[in-house]
C-alpha cells in the first residue's frame, strides 16, 4: 500500500504547501509555517518511505518485490532511456530582494508592518553570508544571502533578470557546475514553486479609507519627512513623494519616471548621510542609498558584466519600482577613467531611456529598467545627472540634515503604517483625466503663450506629470481642476527659486 499524503505531495506538491498553510492559519500557527513545511516533506522522504512505491523494471512493468522475474523479457528490449521523458531543469543564481524595506516580509505575512529597524540590523539571518558571492549582489558591502536555484519544467521562462520571486522549495547543499568556476558547496533550492512579486513588494490592502482621511495622511506624512529630514521645506518633501510616486507609464510614448535633484544641501561635517535616507528606506519598498566617490565610480562596474562565464552584478541591476538616493558630497577632485565614465553613462541611460545594458564577451544586451533617482547636492544642479527637474532646498539655519536613524523623532506605529500603506495604494492607483480638463489646460497653454509667459512644452508636460501623481497621492480615481491647479503651483514655486 502507498501512502496517500506521499503521492498527494508528489502529484501536487503546491497543493499539498496550500493545504498546509490552511491547516496552519486553522491552529493559529501561522508563524511555525516554514517549520511544519519543512518537517511534513522530511517525514515523507525519510528512512524507508519510499520503499512504499512500486518500481518499474526496464519493460516500464511492476517490478517491485522481484515481481519483474516472473516476467519474460522480449529479446529485443530496448534497455535505453526514453530521452522524450526527460524535462528540462534551469541552474540560476537568485539573491536577497536589493533595497526591500524590513517591513516588506512582515507584511506579506499578514504581521504588523510599523515598527522599524535597528540601525545596525541586518536583513539576513547570519553575518556569516554578508560577503558571501558578494558579485552577485548589487548594492556594494551589504549583507545579504545568494542561493543557487535549480528550476524544473520550464517554469524559469517566466523569470527575468532582475524581476523578484518568492521560491519554496528543498535546501540543500551543493557544489555548483564546473562553469561557476569553484568546487565548493553551494546553498541551494530544488524549487518546486514560485511567484513573481508585486512592484509593491506587498499585497494592497484594501480596508485603507480614502478620501478626506488619505488627504490626511497624505499632509501627515509631508509634514514629519519636512520636519525631521528637511529643515521644514514641506514643497521639497512633496517633490520627493511624488517622484517616489512615479513609475514608467509607457515606452512608446516614453513616460518615464520622475527624477529629481535637491539642490542646494549642505554638505555632512560628520555623518554623511541625510537623514530623509533613513526616512525613504522605513516608509519605500524599495529603496537604498548611492554615495558617489571617485573611488566607487572608478572601481565598481554598474553594469552587470559576464567575467569567466559568470555574470557580475551591477549597482544598477536593481528591481523595477526601485528609488536610489545619490549623494555627491563624497565626490573630490580627481580623474574619471574609463570606467567611472561608463558608470556615469548608465546612470544617464537610466535615466532617459530606462534601458540598463548587460556586458558580454562579445555582445551587450539592453534590458527595460523602472528605476527613479533622488540626487542630494550642495551646488545649484548635479555634478553628473541631469535629471530635468532641480528643486532647491530652502531649510531653516539651525536644522539638522544629518541626524542618525537612532536619533530621529520617528512617527508611531500606527502612524508609520498608515504612511507606508497611502504610498502602496497611490502606487497602484490609476489616474485619468476629468471630462473637459484637456480642453481647459490647451487653453490656458495657449492663453499663456500669447501673452509671452515664459511657459515650455516641457514645462506642461511636467505639471501634467505633476498633476497625475498629486491625484494618485490623494487616491483618487480622477485628475480634477484642483490638482491641476496645485500642480501648477508646486511648479511655479520650485521656479522661483531656480531663479
Amino acid at each position: 500500500m502507498v501512502s496517500g499524503s506521499l503521492i498527494d505531495a508528489l502529484v501536487s506538491p503546491s497543493q499539498t504547501l496550500k493545504d498546509l498553510f490552511a491547516r496552519a492559519v486553522a491552529d493559529r500557527k501561522i508563524h511555525d509555517f516554514p517549520i511544519i513545511v519543512r518537517d511534513h516533506f522530511a517525514s515523507l522522504f525519510s528512512g524507508d518511505a519510499l520503499d512504499q512505491a512500486c518500481c518499474l523494471s526496464a519493460n516500464v512493468i511492476c517490478g517491485g518485490w522481484g515481481l519483474d522475474s516472473l516476467v519474460e523479457l522480449p529479446e529485443n528490449l530496448n534497455l535505453r532511456s526514453d530521452s522524450n521523458t526527460l524535462k528540462e531543469r534551469d541552474v540560476i543564481w537568485a539573491v536577497t530582494i536589493p533595497g526591500q524595506g524590513h517591513w516588506c516580509e512582515q507584511s506579506r505575512a499578514g504581521n504588523a508592518v510599523g515598527t522599524i529597524a535597528s540601525s545596525s540590523a541586518s536583513s539576513v539571518a547570519s553575518t556569516s553570508t554578508q560577503n558571501y558571492k558578494s558579485h552577485k549582489y548589487p548594492i556594494p558591502d551589504s549583507a545579504h544571502i545568494a542561493v543557487l536555484l535549480k528550476v524544473y519544467d520550464n517554469s524559469a521562462e517566466s523569470l527575468k533578470p532582475a524581476s523578484s520571486h518568492e521560491f519554496v522549495g528543498v535546501l540543500t547543499s551543493e557544489c555548483p557546475h564546473s562553469e561557476f568556476g569553484t568546487d565548493e558547496s553551494v546553498p541551494t533550492l530544488h524549487v518546486v514553486f514560485h511567484r513573481a512579486l508585486p512592484k509593491t513588494m506587498v499585497p494592497v490592502r484594501t480596508n485603507v479609507t480614502e478620501g478626506q482621511i488619505a488627504s490626511i495622511v497624505r499632509d501627515d506624512l509631508i509634514s514629519w519627512a519636512a520636519s525631521e529630514a528637511l529643515g521644514g521645506d514641506r514643497d521639497a518633501a512633496e517633490w520627493i513623494l511624488l517622484s517616489c510616486l512615479s513609475s514608467v507609464e509607457s515606452r512608446n510614448p516614453p513616460l518615464f519616471p520622475m527624477s529629481i535633484t535637491l539642490s542646494g544641501f549642505p554638505r555632512p561635517s560628520d555623518e554623511n548621510i541625510p537623514s530623509i535616507s533613513f526616512a525613504l528606506s522605513e516608509m519605500l519598498p524599495l529603496h537604498f542609498l548611492l554615495p558617489l566617490t571617485l573611488e566607487l565610480l572608478n572601481e565598481r562596474s554598474f553594469l552587470p558584466e559576464s567575467k569567466d562565464e559568470d555574470l557580475h552584478a551591477g549597482i544598477l541591476q536593481v528591481p523595477i519600482d526601485t528609488t536610489i538616493t545619490i549623494t555627491e558630497s563624497g565626490m573630490t577632485e580627481g580623474c574619471l577613467e574609463e570606467k567611472g565614465l561608463e558608470n556615469i553613462r548608465a546612470i544617464h541611460e537610466v535615466v532617459k531611456a530606462q534601458t540598463l545594458q548587460y556586458k558580454f564577451p562579445f555582445s551587450q544586451y539592453s534590458f527595460p529598467t523602472d528605476i527613479k533617482f533622488i540626487t542630494i547636492t550642495d551646488g545649484k544642479k548635479s555634478l553628473f545627472l541631469d535629471s530635468g527637474v532641480i528643486v532647491p532646498l530652502q531649510f531653516e539655519g539651525a536644522s539638522d540634515l544629518y541626524k542618525g536613524k537612532d536619533t530621529m523623532k520617528w512617527p508611531s506605529p500606527q502612524r508609520l503604517s498608515a504612511f507606508r500603506e497611502l504610498i502602496v495604494r497611490a502606487k497602484t492607483t490609476k489616474a485619468t483625466m476629468e471630462e473637459g480638463l484637456s480642453e481647459h489646460i490647451q487653453n490656458e497653454f495657449v492663453r499663456e503663450r500669447q501673452e509671452k509667459a515664459p511657459i515650455t512644452p516641457d514645462d506642461l508636460a511636467r505639471r501634467m506629470t505633476l498633476a497625475r501623481l498629486i491625484t494618485m497621492s490623494r487616491l483618487e480615481s480622477f485628475i480634477t481642476l484642483d490638482s491641476w491647479k496645485a500642480a501648477k503651483a508646486l511648479d511655479e514655486r520650485r521656479l522661483s527659486r531656480v531663479s
